[in-house]
């Protein structure tokens, strides 16, 4: 169009077509020398619309080159967490690198357990690999993903972490699917969803607390800790777990687990995290051994009434 309205001498900067297809490319590029400018309103006019459709072109396909290389960059990272997952034996697969996640996670390496992680949320797969964790993102509920994780051979336990019980129910029924003895933890958000995801395949199920991900970390310790839970809490329709904090006024201070009267309030004590590390959850401690300090956090389990009459008289 330049051409035919500039060319033949109306524009001494345009003497051939080539002058024009030139004047053309460096404009959609935006590159714009300004060696060559259009002289009439057309050449104007299409000087405008070229300058438009240049920078939507090329919005458009770095777009495309940014998408092809972030796939790319994932793909890439997936397969060296599965060449990592691969150099791994009797490891923990966690599902979800949440709040509970990160917790649990920072706790399995800190006792030096082999983890690895499936997150398939980028703000959480980013935070997992600046702690140095081995992280996958994908989606935990894939069949396929979890064979070639080496569900059957090199893992030793299954946490389903999703704050969605029915994500947490499709990753046992995927797990169990492939593999029927793998012990399975998974974490319950809803109670009506516990029976579920215990008829599902899930060995044990825990509820969130504060304290959920040190207490699962606990049962991983001592698997007989979730049977005896699972029988307490099936005995005590609406039973509760709840952790007590010992605050800086107990009389308890300084006293053994030994004087402190559970049976009065009908509480069933689990097990202490320990104010001097509170990464630690210690269960089922000697009653007589175990020295009470404040800040201490007590796990227990009874009902809300009597947990509540509990935590006052502790603090007395």
């Amino acid at each position: 169009i330049l051409y035919v309205y500039e060319g033949n001498g109306l524009n001494d900067k345009v003497d051939s077509f080539f002058d024009a297809m030139y004047w053309s490319f460096i404009t959609v590029s935006t590159i714009g020398y300004g060696d060559i400018t259009p002289q009439t309103d057309i050449g104007k006019s299409v000087t405008l619309i070229l300058i438009l459709t240049g920078y939507t072109v090329i919005a458009f396909f770095t777009s495309i080159v940014t998408s092809t290389i972030s796939e790319k960059l994932d793909i890439i990272k997936e397969n060296n967490a599965l060449t990592n997952a691969s150099k791994l034996k009797d490891y923990i697969l966690v599902c979800g690198y949440g709040k509970v996640g990160q917790v649990l996670v920072d706790n399995l390496k800190k006792h030096q357990y082999a983890v690895l992680v499936i997150e398939i949320n980028p703000q959480r797969v980013e935070l997992a690999e600046k702690n140095n964790i081995t992280v996958i993102k994908d989606d935990a509920t894939s069949i396929d993903l979890l064979k070639r994780v080496g569900i059957n051979n090199n893992v030793r336990s299954v946490i389903a972490l999703s704050d969605n019980d029915e994500v947490n129910l499709s990753i046992i029924l995927a797990v169990r699917s492939i593999s029927s003895h793998i012990n399975i933890i998974s974490r319950c958000n809803k109670e009506k969803t516990k029976s579920k995801l215990k008829l599902a395949g899930a060995n044990e199920v825990f509820d969130i607390t504060g304290a959920a991900s040190l207490v699962g970390l606990g049962f991983m310790n001592h698997p007989v800790a979730f049977d005896a839970i699972d029988d307490i809490l099936i005995d005590h329709r609406g039973a509760i777990i709840n952790e007590i904090e010992i605050f800086d006024t107990s009389n308890f201070i300084g006293k053994s687990l030994q004087e402190i009267n559970f049976k009065r309030f009908n509480i069933t004590f689990i097990g202490v995290i320990p104010n001097k590390n509170k990464n630690q959850f210690i269960f089922n401690p000697n009653k007589t051994e175990y020295i009470i300090e404040a800040k201490d956090y007590l796990v227990v389990v009874g009902y809300e009434l009597t947990i509540r009459e509990f935590k006052a008289y502790l603090q007395v």
